[in-house]
Order: C-alpha cells, then structure tokens, then sequence
C-alpha cells in the first residue's frame, strides 16, 4: 500500500503557478519549443490602448481616439492608398512591420503580460496588438477580461479559436449577471 502524501506530492509536482513577485520571470521560455510545440503559451489580450506601442497613438485620450487613430493606420483601403503613393497618408510602421513579417511572426513559449508583449513587439518592430491576435491559436492558456467573452461583438474574435474541450475560469464572476444584461440590451 503506498501512503496518503503519495499522491498529494505527485499533484504539487505538477501545478505550474506563474506570478511576478518571486516567481519565475515573464516573457519567452528558451527552451527551443516556441509557440505550436510542447511549450507553454499563455497570453494576456486586451485593448488597443494598453497594447499599442506607437507614439502619436498612445498619447491619444482614451480608447475611443486610440481605437480610431489605429485603424486610421492600419485600414485596408489606408494600406493601399500607401502602397500606391508612397508617403501620402501616414501608416503604422509597427503594423507594416508585422504585416510584411507574415507566418514568421511568432512567440516563443512563455507567459506574456502586457509589459512582456510590449517589450517583445516593440523590440522587433511588430505591433503586440495584432500579434498577440494572431497568437491566440497557438497559446494553451489566454487572460482576458470576462467581458470579452460576453460581450457579442468582441466574444466572435475570442471564442471562436477556443476548442470545444476549453476550460473558462471567471474571476470577479458576482458582476457576470449586470455585464450579460448590458451587452444584451438594445437602446
């Protein structure tokens, strides 16, 4: 007969806590796996405005602004009008970077916060909005406000690439039932 702690031991061996404060350090894992492999991904998504790293864009007053100078650099027919005559309308280096970069814009295992995908996007002249967007298929474990997931509008970007067999884990779940109620209202 093998002893109680046994299986309890064998169950602490396994858990992985990620936190900052003397845990292990954020950002890529060099083990060679990268994103798609056995390594861990995991990924935090947010907003344009707490993952943009263009200057002129983040001096912009709030989300709203951020969300429209963003798309004024990024938008198709933008994109094309820049292709066509070069220098005529400003475009966001970032994104151009990323977008001409295509397929070899990846993240290595790891866990991203908000810094760490910053930090990691700016340092190879990609935006970390778009790339974290197009990472969410390759990472095991993603956080996100749970508005996100509510939310109809934003909820078709996120749960669409989320496999059927997902585990969703709701922090500050008591405010759940007014956040449905807003994001299903019609005014």
């Amino acid at each position: 007969a093998k002893p109680a702690g046994d299986g309890v031991q064998q169950q602490k061996k396994r858990r992985r806590v990620y936190r900052r404060k003397g845990g292990p350090p954020m950002g890529p894992i060099s083990d060679g796996k990268g994103a798609g492999a056995s390594g861990a991904l995991a990924l935090c998504l947010s907003s344009r405005r707490n993952m943009c790293v263009h200057d002129r864009v983040m001096n912009e007053s709030d989300r709203e602004a951020v969300d429209a100078a963003c798309r004024s650099m990024t938008a198709t027919w933008v994109l094309d009008r820049a292709k066509e005559s070069p220098g005529s309308i400003e475009t966001c280096p970032y994104y151009d970077t990323f977008h001409s970069a295509g397929e070899a814009t990846t993240l290595p295992s790891g866990v991203y916060d908000l810094e760490e995908l910053k930090k990691w996007g700016k340092e190879r002249g990609w935006c970390p909005y778009y790339l974290t967007r197009q990472a969410i298929n390759h990472a095991n474990i993603l956080v996100f406000n749970y508005q996100y997931m509510l939310d109809p509008k934003v909820a078709k970007m996120v749960s669409k690439e989320l496999e059927a067999e997902s585990i969703i884990v709701f922090d500050e779940a008591h405010n759940i039932d007014s956040v449905c109620i807003e994001a299903l209202s019609v005014t």
